[in-house]
Order: C-alpha cells, then sequence, then structure tokens
C-alpha cells in the first residue's frame, strides 16, 4: 500500500543523518559564512549538527511527511467507503432473514440465525469506526503538519541565525560554544519529537484493532456457549430414547435379566415441550418410573428393586375399553335430559327437518304503480312573419362653396432635400479584449471583490488565484479558481497577470 510505503520511508529516516555531505554544503545553508579560525573544535561539531538536522528534515523528511499525508487520504477514503457499503449490506442481509418467516419450520431457523450473524457483524463493524475515527484525526494532523512544517523549520532556522550574528559581533568565543550546545539540543529534541509524534499517533490507531479483535472474540466465545446449551438438551434426549427401548420388553411382559435387577438407580422423564427432565429415584425403591415421549403413549415400567407383572384383571381393563360415540344431539336439550336418556338415544337431527319445523315466513307482494299514460301535447298557434320596416336613407350634405386645397398624390420632383439627415442606427459595442487566445490557461490574481448576480458568474475575493480558460468579447472572462476547481464568468477589470 503507499501509506505503508510512506510511513516506511519516514520510519527508515533515524538520526545518524544529522551530518552534511561536505563543508561547502553547510556553508550554503549557514548563508554562505565562513568558519571561524578561533571557533573551538566543539563549536564547530555543533554548528554542523544544527546544519545537518535542517538538512535531513527539509530534505528528507519533509517529503515524505507530505507522501504518508496523500496516501493517508487514500486509506480513509477506503476505510470510509468500507463503512458505508458494509452498513448497505447488513441492512439488505437483515432484511432478506426476515423475509424468511411464514416459510417453513427449518428455513425460519435458517432465517432466524443469518439475522443474529447479521446483527453481530454489524456490531463489530461499529467497533471497527471507533478505528477509522482514530485514524481520521491522524490523518487531519498529518495534513496540517505537512503544510506548515517548512514555515516552521524556517523561522527555527532563522531565529538561529540572527542569534549567531549577534553573539559573533561580541567576539565571545565561549558564549558562542554554549549558543551552539544550546542550540544542537533544542534541534534534536525537535527533530526527535516529530518521529515520537507518528510513533504515539500509529501505536494508539492499533491498539484499537487490538481492542476489536478482543471483541471478536468474546463474540465467538458467547456464540461456543450457545451452541453449547442448544447441544446439550439433544443428548438428554438421546440418551432417554436409548432407554426407553431398552426398557421396552419389560413393558411387554418379559422377564427382566440378572444384570439389570442388580442396578439401583432408576429415573423418570417427562416431556416438557418437547423436551426431557430427568429426576432420579433412588432414595424410593417403590416408586414406579414413567419413561415416555408424550403421555398419552406413556407405560409403567417396574422398579428395578422389586419385580412386578400386571395381573390379567388390569389387561382386561385396558382391552374392554371403548370409547364413546359422537352424539349428533344438540347441546342445549342434551344437557336438559337425563344421563340415562343421553346415554340411550341416539338423535339425528339434520338440515331438511329444520327446514319442516321452521319454514321462513312468507314474502309479501307489492304490486308496481301503474306508471303515466302519456299525453300528446297541444298545438301552438302559427306566428306570420313579418319583414322589417325600412331604415330611413341619409340625406347628402350640401357641398361647400370655396376654394379647398387637396394634397398631391406624389411628392414633386423639384422639393428640396431636408436640412437633416437622420441619425444612423449605432452599431452594438465591442469592447476590446485585455485577454488573447495566448494568454489561455495562464494564472491570474483578482484584484478586487466580485459578487456574483448571475448564474454563470462567480464570486471571488481579492487575492484569488485563478486560471484564465476563455476570453469574452464585451469584457467578460471565463476562469476557474484553483482552489475550490469552481468555473464562472467575472469581469475582466477584476483580474489581472502576476
Amino acid at each position: 500500500m503507499p501509506f505503508l510505503k510512506s510511513f516506511k520511508a519516514i520510519s527508515c529516516l533515524s538520526i545518524s543523518d544529522l551530518h552534511l555531505p561536505n563543508r561547502d554544503s553547510v556553508q550554503t545553508l549557514l548563508g554562505g559564512e565562513t568558519y571561524h579560525s578561533s571557533m573551538g573544535t566543539q563549536g564547530q561539531s555543533d554548528r554542523l549538527a544544527i546544519a545537518g538536522i535542517q538538512a535531513q528534515l527539509g530534505n528528507h523528511f519533509l517529503p515524505a511527511v507530505k507522501n504518508v499525508a496523500i496516501s493517508g487520504n487514500e486509506l480513509l477514503r477506503a476505510f470510509q467507503g468500507l463503512q458505508k457499503a458494509t452498513e448497505n449490506y447488513c441492512g439488505t442481509l437483515g432484511a432478506f432473514a426476515r423475509s424468511a418467516k411464514g416459510a417453513s419450520p427449518e428455513a425460519e431457523k435458517y432465517g432466524k440465525n443469518l439475522l443474529e450473524i447479521s446483527k453481530q457483524f454489524k456490531e463489530v463493524m461499529q467497533h471497527h469506526e471507533r478505528s477509522v475515527n482514530k485514524f481520521h484525526e491522524f490523518v487531519i494532523k498529518t495534513n496540517k503538519f505537512s503544510t506548515e512544517e517548512k514555515d516552521k523549520q524556517k523561522d527555527l532556522f532563522g531565529s538561529f541565525q540572527k542569534m549567531e550574528k549577534t553573539l559573533q559581533k561580541n567576539k565571545n568565543q565561549e558564549k558562542l560554544d554554549s549558543f551552539y550546545a544550546e542550540q544542537k539540543g533544542t534541534h534534536v529534541r525537535q527533530q526527535e519529537m516529530r518521529y515520537k509524534f507518528f510513533m504515539d499517533k500509529h501505536e494508539e490507531w492499533f491498539q484499537t484493532y487490538v481492542d476489536l479483535i478482543e471483541y471478536c472474540q468474546e463474540v465467538a466465545n458467547k456464540e461456543d456457549e450457545r451452541s453449547k446449551e442448544v447441544e446439550q438438551p439433544k443428548a438428554v434426549i438421546a440418551a432417554v430414547t436409548a432407554e426407553v427401548v431398552e426398557e421396552a420388553p419389560k413393558a411387554n411382559g418379559h422377564k427382566e435379566s440378572e444384570s439389570n435387577k442388580t442396578s439401583t438407580r432408576s429415573s423418570s422423564a417427562s416431556s416438557i415441550e418437547g423436551v426431557r427432565t430427568r429426576v432420579s429415584t433412588q432414595d424410593d425403591p417403590n416408586s414406579i418410573s414413567l419413561i415416555s415421549e408424550k403421555q398419552r403413549k406413556s407405560v409403567l415400567v417396574e422398579p428395578k428393586t422389586a419385580a412386578h407383572t400386571l395381573s390379567s384383571t388390569d389387561q382386561s381393563r385396558a382391552q374392554s375399553f371403548v370409547a364413546p360415540s359422537q352424539q349428533n344431539q344438540p347441546i342445549y336439550q342434551n344437557q336438559q335430559n337425563p344421563l340415562a336418556e343421553i346415554a340411550q338415544e341416539n338423535v339425528v337431527f339434520t338440515q331438511s327437518r329444520d327446514w319442516e319445523l321452521n319454514p321462513p315466513p312468507p314474502i309479501e307482494y307489492r304490486a308496481r304503480d301503474p306508471s303515466p299514460v302519456r299525453t300528446r301535447p297541444a298545438l301552438q298557434p302559427l306566428q306570420t312573419y313579418a319583414p322589417p320596416a325600412p331604415e330611413p336613407v341619409p340625406q347628402r350634405a350640401p357641398p361647400k362653396f370655396g376654394y379647398q386645397v387637396f394634397p398631391p398624390m406624389t411628392t414633386p420632383v423639384y422639393a428640396a432635400a431636408p436640412a437633416t439627415k437622420p441619425t444612423p442606427a449605432p452599431r452594438p459595442a465591442i469592447v476590446p479584449t485585455m485577454f488573447s487566445a495566448h494568454d489561455y490557461g495562464m494564472s491570474l490574481e483578482v484584484n478586487e471583490d466580485f459578487n456574483a448576480n448571475g448564474q454563470d458568474q462567480l464570486t471571488v475575493n481579492r487575492g484569488d488565484r485563478v486560471i484564465l480558460i476563455k476570453s469574452g468579447n464585451r469584457g467578460w472572462i471565463f476562469i476557474k479558481e484553483q482552489a475550490t476547481n469552481r468555473t464562472g464568468w467575472i469581469p475582466a477589470q477584476f483580474a489581472s497577470k502576476i
């Protein structure tokens, strides 16, 4: 995975990478200054160590952190997609398991078991969500760390250089050496804390998976105990069934063997909702064991301590029993008669006899009202057509005497042209474009804030960086914002080249 490769790149870097390859690179990092010949050996080594730490953090640590942030974002999106897809799947699986309701007993039992499995799996994924949330917090901090780390290192090293120049002007070698030693410890501690941060966060994240595994183990143990509880009644049923098979010859009148007579333990089995329970009868030697699966099929079994056989009287009673015949007499009449008459009478009450005894009431007949007789409408009197009276014809007005001027039919040829010419219609204004096609794809900077008024326009703030996509012919440009990748139109005078 890319995340593991990036994290491995960070973990491979150690504090031993504190020195630079040569002295020239150290001079470049420290601003091109030369070493003082009067500086002590310890001060020179401390100064080289500080420069090496800065080089290691800038050249190795910072790129590795950026790779970890990128791969962490990808892994976080995968985790979030897994959680969402698993939640949807558990919901559909539960609906599928509940669809077995009303099916055969075996299918309904499998559906209930599948519903329990889906609930347990959903609980496991809820525990896994804690791990995802912990990783989400780490990814946010890593992204912030990768963007701000470069500026922090620059500020730290800038303050070091200012203090170093101040001490070099004082030309106090002891203070300069102690300053280098103190700064070396500070830089080493900063380097260690950066790696310790990643180690602690991943240790906490790994602990969430350890807790998840322990929870899964607890769920598995509970399931094993539940299966054992279900298997235990099955074992009891099998043992009692085997004992019933062994005791069957005794109930049929066969003699008991000597080996069975020597056993001093007897049991009693009863069926309660399909599950048998056994009760020991060792303390009472004269008790009779009742072994059966159902109450109506029970047989008497002799106690093992005292032999007993069924008498002929008991057998005759069992053979002479006849089930009573079904009575078709009405319930109310059967209750009013004596018991002796009820045993002798055999009343059959049919539907036809009931119809004869209780005939239905006659249906009342009512004749329909006669419909009214249609009558012929009376004839209307004839109306004669009278033509309208003629309207009076208006009289023509008398002519007016005098001079009348009639306008000419056409303009004379000698007519003079008008003094002013008509103003031509204005042509559409074309604003020259500020940016040409050569500037497409160029980065621009917004000069003033612009609030969008239409759907195709884009709201931008001063200082935003945008990319020019297209230039219109009326003073507008089509841009894309670099930070959010939004697109829209803004006036061309609101942006300028960088």
